[in-house]
């Protein structure tokens, strides 16, 4: 009686132990690499900047909310205050209510009721969007835009223009 309750035993282990393993052809768990997690972020209040390969600032901002995977460029600010910075001063200024970097392209798009300032140029731009090509160092505004520089008002759908404000193309635009 024993021997048969031993072979028993036995037998129930052979099976388990044969239908138990990793099948074949499918790595085990400790083949397998686990993909990486995106680094989401949620702060409240926080601040962000860029540099240039140099360390020097070129564009900082704070927002009321920021959240994403930021290394990856997925990141956004929401209610976003901004500067971009030349030479270490302060050239163009802008909220919006919604900020994103495409760290591909080092291009900065704010987006939703955005009213940027020139200190310097006694001039300012409202938009819908607002694209900032940091390598190019052009702006790319759209929707409903209205530039104001000095006592001239111009009025059309898309803008662009140099930081400084030097040239700028306005289409379907009036005086």
């Amino acid at each position: 009686m024993k021997a048969w309750r031993r072979l028993k035993i036995i037998l129930a282990l052979a099976v388990c132990a044969a239908g138990c393993g990793a099948p074949k052809g499918e790595p085990t768990a400790a083949e397998r690499k686990e993909e990486p997690k995106p680094a989401e972020v949620r702060v409240r209040g926080g601040r962000v900047y860029l540099a240039d390969a140099k360390g020097e600032r070129l564009w900082e901002a704070q927002a009321e909310l920021m959240e994403g995977d930021f290394p990856r460029g997925q990141g956004r600010l929401l209610k976003v205050r901004c500067r971009l910075l030349e030479n270490g001063k302060t050239s163009i200024t802008a909220s919006a209510a919604e900020a994103s970097y495409r760290p591909e392209k080092r291009e900065i798009l704010l987006r939703g009721g955005v009213n940027a300032q020139w200190p310097e140029k006694a001039a300012s731009l409202n938009a819908e969007q607002m694209l900032w090509a940091l390598e190019q160092r052009t702006i790319e505004a759209r929707g409903k835009v209205r530039l104001v520089h000095g006592a001239e008002h111009f009025q059309g759908s898309r803008l662009r223009a140099d930081f400084g404000l030097n040239w700028f193309e306005l289409v379907n635009g009036e005086e």
